[in-house]
């Protein structure tokens, strides 16, 4: 199935992956999606690339009703940030209802087909679920 969108994740024949990420060398700083500058120092010469591939804590979250034609409502959508590298991700989320989410819960990243109304548009997307069997992960 065809990514979203060319460079911003890889998945593994086996399901897994990774969100593709880079950071400046120079500042420290990580980015996702990938930037072509540094923010901070706004040059291009240390900006390494790699791999987010663990998952993160729920910062928060929201049930969308109303959405662009082609995706079927209702979905969740979240934002989930990664501590150590100071990144924040935005993601639709998956395998859970709205009462099973919990600010601070452990999310882990998963690739799924995203819901389209037509077949023919589907993409695949990286979405987060909540951790399993990490209830003491929460805040």
């Amino acid at each position: 199935m065809e990514p979203i969108r060319e460079g911003l994740f890889v998945v593994n024949k086996d399901g897994t992956g990774y969100l593709v990420t880079n950071k400046c060398e120079r500042c420290g700083i990580h980015f996702f999606p990938v930037r072509t500058k540094c923010i901070r120092c706004l040059k291009d010469d240390k900006l390494k690339t790699s791999a987010l591939n663990k998952g993160g804590r729920l910062y928060t979250y929201t049930n969308v009703y109303r959405s662009l034609p082609h995706f079927k409502v209702p979905y969740i959508v979240g934002y989930i940030d990664f501590e150590e590298e100071g990144v924040r991700v935005f993601a639709p989320l998956a395998g859970c209802k709205m009462e099973d989410l919990e600010i601070g819960m452990e999310m882990d990243l998963v690739f799924e087909e995203m819901e389209m109304n037509e077949k023919s548009m589907q993409k695949m997307v990286y979405k987060f679920r909540p951790a399993k069997g990490k209830e003491e992960g929460k805040l």
